[in-house]
């Protein structure tokens, strides 16, 4: 397996959150507390991870 100082072109690595909870965020975003009903709605329990080529 190559690493990635290995590769004649740059490597880009994106990282999926389809759930957004994963505390990647943008300078200008803004943290909250959830409201009940958000909290309620979000699914509980393990996702499978989401892989993408």
């Amino acid at each position: 397996m190559a690493m990635a100082g290995q590769f004649d072109e740059p490597l880009t690595l994106e990282l999926l959150d389809p759930s957004g909870r994963s505390l990647i965020l943008h300078d200008d975003a803004v943290q909250r507390t959830l409201t009940e009903k958000e909290t309620e709605d979000l699914p509980m329990g393990p996702e499978p991870p989401v892989f993408s080529a």
